[in-house]
């Protein structure tokens, strides 16, 4: 997200000196999980995203205007694409050129 570059930007250079490590340290060993032998730490578009899916899975099984909204939104985008299955269910980087910018496009 080019939004959060300026502030990512800043928050590694914080991020760095409270680690004590050189500002020329990698940023993938850095962002890498603990499996891999990286340090963990998020960026910021990662915890968007997280927190993206974490909202969209959190109003999709309760029952309030939220699901209604989102239910509306995803079928409106699998009748814009022109698929007669549950969107969810198709691979959406196959199809991803057919739809509008819409939340539910950007998840």
């Amino acid at each position: 997200m080019k939004d959060l570059a300026p502030i990512q930007n800043i928050l590694d250079k914080e991020i760095f000196n409270s680690q004590h490590l050189s500002v020329s340290f990698p940023k993938t060993v850095l962002r890498g999980p603990f499996e891999y032998g990286g340090l963990g730490i998020l960026s910021l578009h990662s915890e968007n995203l997280a927190e993206k899916l974490v909202y969209f899975i959190h109003h999709i099984r309760s029952d309030d205007s939220a699901r209604h909204k989102l239910c509306c939104s995803l079928g409106h985008l699998q009748l814009e694409i022109g698929i007669g299955e549950n969107i969810l269910l198709t691979n959406y980087n196959d199809l991803e050129f057919l739809a509008m910018e819409y939340f539910i496009s950007n998840l």
